[in-house]
């Protein structure tokens, strides 16, 4: 991911430090609101993609400006194209600016909120697991990563509560006696049993 860093370093000399959303070169790059209250994320590089854009925006003055004229005149002058580019953005929804930037061959990627991922068809194919607990509900965890075609990898048991397993953990490796750590849990000295030790108490 920084590897064009010191190319550019080479090329340039010039350090390249902290820049925000911005990326090493081109205007508009980085992360916009839209219209609906939603963000994108967006990176117009090279001459083409700057001359697709101005049309898509109904900008065709751009392309006579000496300040757009290439990616370094619109790297240096890139607050101007991003300030127009984000009144732009707020008055599409993301959805149809996503669209738009598609059918005119550029990029723009939507920034996903977590009540975005839920229903997110890429990450349901990427995998994830419906986990069943009886007393916080049903809830969705990652798969195993990454994922292998040989060794896949899988998951054996779900994380345990703090000190579900304290119980397990006295009796069979320091050899405590049920009395032992009957006596523990009713002194307060442990948190409390553990979900098989209470059914079992129970039945």
């Amino acid at each position: 991911m920084t590897s064009p860093l010191l190319s550019y370093f080479d090329l340039s000399r010039e350090v390249w430090s902290r820049n925000g959303n911005h990326s090493l070169g081109g205007a508009p790059t980085g992360h916009f609101r839209t219209g609906d209250d939603r963000w994108i994320c967006v990176s117009v590089q090279n001459d083409a993609q700057f001359q697709r854009l101005a049309r898509l925006m109904g900008r065709p003055e751009w392309l006579a400006d000496s300040r757009f004229a290439d990616l370094r005149s619109r790297t240096k002058h890139r607050d101007e194209l991003c300030g127009e580019f984000a009144d732009w953005a707020r008055s599409q929804t993301r959805q149809g600016l996503v669209e738009r930037f598609s059918e005119h061959g550029l990029i723009a990627g939507p920034i996903n909120s977590v009540a975005d991922m839920a229903t997110d068809q890429h990450l349901a194919a990427r995998g994830y697991r419906w986990e069943r607990d009886d007393e916080l509900g049903e809830y969705r965890a990652p798969e195993v990563v990454p994922r292998l075609s040989d060794t896949p990898g899988s998951i054996r048991r779900r994380a345990p509560r703090l000190g579900a397993d304290t119980l397990e953990v006295l009796k069979r490796e320091l050899s405590y006696s049920d009395d032992e750590c009957a006596r523990l849990v009713g002194e307060g000295v442990l948190g409390g049993e553990n979900r098989r030790e209470r059914k079992s108490r129970e039945t």
